[in-house]
């Protein structure tokens, strides 16, 4: 009888152990199944070094025998820029540094001893150096629809960048606002903003930065 007993403990310890187990394995899958799951992080904006484009305005002064000449000038379609007697100087792609040894370079003929400076021409109605996002919205969900300029400091949020395009209207949704990256591997992702999350509770951790291209959509409210 004691035997039997002991045999049918061990059986049910068993048993017991066995679900246990079961439990267990079932239990760890579906946590690895939760993780597997698991949206990635949306990926951080990365600076990167502004280079001359066409569209953007630079100002460029030439020091010579104790005089400075002055140019503004915007860099044409095909990536250059025009100055006086050393004619077109083609600066797509390149770094002030780059372009203002390239100057220099080209003046020694015409100047003696000749010191370039180039720099950037900002303000409002000239195209950034860093970079624009666009803004679209479904119908009239935004204000201003269109490129927003990052700023030199790169620090430019959906919010930031939405205030500038004029703001989400009344049809707006601002709980699904679509900010869409393109990754350098050729790829897209996206990630849903709630803008209105981030003004309400403070929730800054979904306000992303943007990089240059980044795409911003407003849908619209669905009534």
């Amino acid at each position: 009888m004691k035997c039997l007993f002991g045999n049918r403990l061990y059986h049910s310890l068993g048993g017991l152990a066995l679900v246990a187990a079961l439990v267990f394995l079932v239990g760890c899958q579906s946590v690895q199944e939760v993780f597997r799951s698991a949206p990635e992080p949306f990926p951080k904006a990365v600076a990167v070094e502004p280079r001359i484009r066409p569209g953007i305005s630079l100002q460029l002064l030439i020091m010579a025998a104790g005089k400075t000449d002055e140019h503004r000038v915007t860099v044409s379609q095909g990536g250059e820029i025009t100055l006086p007697l050393i004619n077109a100087v083609k600066c797509d792609g390149l770094t002030l540094q780059e372009l203002q040894e390239r100057i220099q370079k080209a003046c020694v003929q015409y100047y003696l001893n000749p010191q370039v400076a180039v720099q950037f021409l900002l303000g409002e109605g000239l195209l950034s150096p860093w970079g624009t996002v666009l803004v679209q919205g479904e119908g009239a969900t935004v204000g201003r629809a269109g490129p927003v300029n990052i700023p030199s400091t790169c620090d430019l949020t959906v919010t930031r960048a939405l205030q500038l395009a004029g703001g989400i209207t009344p049809l707006g949704n601002q709980n699904k606002v679509r900010l869409t990256r393109k990754l350098p591997e050729g790829k897209s992702c996206s990630v849903d903003v709630d803008v209105e999350a981030i003004g309400k509770y403070g929730k800054r951790e979904n306000d992303h930065v943007l990089q240059a291209n980044d795409v911003i959509w407003v849908p619209q409210i669905i009534w």
